[in-house]
């Protein structure tokens, strides 16, 4: 099945890269901008109504997922 290409996507060589859900490469986005892992998580979804100590660990595990992390390494 072809690879369904992100718009604004970081420009590098993707095709290597794993493909990401639209929210997950905005919280690339977020961190490649400098933002907090918690920042970009709030950014990328909705969050509203949510404290603190439930985007943390969300948001640790989004920075840590391997689809993340292989886009972060390539940028």
């Amino acid at each position: 099945m072809p690879r369904r290409k992100i718009t604004d996507a970081p420009t590098l060589d993707d095709e290597e890269l794993p493909e990401l859900m639209p929210q997950q490469m905005e919280f690339v986005r977020g961190l490649l901008e400098g933002k907090t892992a918690s920042d970009a998580y709030r950014a990328a979804f909705s969050t509203e109504g949510w404290q603190s100590s439930s985007i943390w660990p969300k948001a640790s595990m989004m920075a840590n997922d391997g689809k993340v992390q292989a886009w972060l390494a390539a940028c």
